[in-house]
């Protein structure tokens, strides 16, 4: 009988979030029906609330998701540079960090 490799398993949102920050890999996430192309920046804490900061493709535009209603997250091929200068410019008060584009 063969033994199931990792690959096999299906990872965890939290595992495909800090996979894709880490690998700077585009996303597709589902949000309130809606699936938005993304590129994930910091991935953290903020009032007790885990949340995903992006910035949206379609819309140019920074977004900020509450993690626990995130209804899909697909880790794409397609990878981005690195942080975005403008990043800078959204100041967040994050209670904790997990994961960030450097």
């Amino acid at each position: 009988m063969a033994v199931p490799t990792l690959l096999q398993f299906p990872q965890t949102l939290d595992a495909r979030i800090r996979r894709a920050i880490h690998d700077k890999r585009r996303i597709d996430v589902t949000y309130n029906g809606r699936t938005r192309r993304a590129e994930p920046h910091d991935y953290g804490r903020i009032n007790g609330v885990d949340r995903l900061f992006v910035f949206q493709l379609d819309k140019n535009a920074w977004r900020m998701f509450d993690v626990p209603k995130i209804e899909a997250l697909v880790v794409l091929d397609g990878t981005f540079a690195g942080s975005r200068r403008q990043a800078h410019e959204h100041h967040h008060r994050w209670d904790e960090i997990y994961a960030r584009v450097e």
